[in-house]
């Protein structure tokens, strides 16, 4: 059984002139006694506003704060981050081998029967029978569309977009371009404009309303460890992020691409100097964030410098930011257990 507790810290520092300032880390929820992949915890932040599925019949609802989390690949567990902690769980059908983002209560798994789910909190209600294993799920943040990465007939990988309702799930289009690259990473856009994949060297972005590829860049490999790590799109500034090598954050102006070459000419690099887990481009795309072991950093783009951090008193051996970047989701270096971080940036 799991238990909530609900701690408020205030953590306050000073880090003398010229480098950044320390902040106070807000609200807590820890969830304890069960069993979670400490190296790849399989998680989804769900930050939209309704409506929403409850029993069949579509919702309203304000604007939700939760997690799931999937447990020893079996059972999704629910957390209500405005202070509620754990409240609703159930047993899957099929263990869960990829997890989408959750959105207004909905998110998507992949189990060993190479059968896609679409589910709520209560139920399973969509099914999509593929003959072969997919690759990556991602679901839309502010529409009823879900994008599946997936080898076709003839071993070519594309990504097929699904739009799901109340009573049923139908295939939209087909965008192709991804060639024999094998996806491990997929993501709308904020407001589901765009759609992103990676195979962990190669990003490319496609436009929604049109199917087309609007752009593809190659991370320039300088060590053998170097990877596409945790890209992300700010809406507003049509600006990707992305980390390489953990130590570098390379932001790319999406606009000013070349279509005759089909690759990416804007290319930005910050040398973070910490081990950065996860990213987070603010919506303006002046600041982004990263998590490393025991702080999470803000660094102003403009300045190309820290300008505060928060603090975690503990190593930890996972962190993640939420879609907004105002949580984080930790798992502590030690203990069986994972903890939802307020960041009040």
């Amino acid at each position: 059984m799991m238990k909530k507790n609900l701690i408020a810290l205030a953590l306050w520092a000073s880090l003398g002139a010229g480098i950044a300032s320390a902040q106070k880390r807000d609200v807590e929820i820890t969830a304890k006694d069960f069993v979670i992949d400490e190296f790849a915890p399989q998680y989804a932040w769900d930050f939209a506003g309704g409506p929403f599925m409850f029993a069949g019949e579509m919702m309203e609802t304000s604007t939700t704060q939760q997690l799931v989390v999937i447990i020893d690949k079996k059972r999704a567990q629910y957390y209500d981050l405005k202070g509620a902690g754990n409240y609703i769980g159930r047993d899957l059908p099929s263990p869960v081998v990829l997890l989408s983002n959750a959105s207004r209560n909905v998110f998507a798994y992949s189990g060993t029967d190479n059968k896609i789910r679409i589910a709520s909190s209560l139920e399973d209600m969509h099914t999509i029978n593929e003959t072969k294993p997919a690759q990556a799920l991602a679901l839309g943040n502010a529409s009823d569309k879900l994008a599946v990465a997936i080898k076709n007939e003839a071993g070519k990988t594309v990504i097929k977009l699904y739009e799901h309702g109340l009573k049923d799930v139908k295939l939209l289009k087909t965008l192709e371009g991804v060639d024999n690259l094998s996806l491990a990473y997929l993501a709308f856009s904020e407001k589901d404009s765009k759609i992103l994949a990676t195979d962990g060297e190669t990003v490319i972005v496609w436009s929604i309303e049109t199917g087309k590829e609007i752009g593809k860049h190659t991370m320039k490999k300088e060590l053998m460890m170097d990877k596409v790590r945790m890209p992300t799109i700010a809406e507003k500034t049509n600006t990707l992020a992305y980390v390489k090598n953990k130590q570098t954050v390379v932001l790319i102006d999406l606009d000013k691409n070349t279509p005759e070459e089909n690759t990416l000419n804007t290319e930005k690099m910050f040398n973070t100097e910490k081990l950065a887990q996860d990213i987070h481009l603010s919506e303006d795309g002046k600041y982004f964030y990263i998590c490393n072991s025991g702080s999470f950093w803000k660094f102003d783009v403009t300045r190309e410098r820290a300008i505060s951090n928060i603090y975690i008193n503990e190593p930890m051996t996972f962190c993640t930011f939420s879609p907004n970047g105002l949580f984080a989701l930790v798992v502590p270096f030690k203990g069986n257990e994972i903890k939802v971080v307020r960041l009040p940036w």
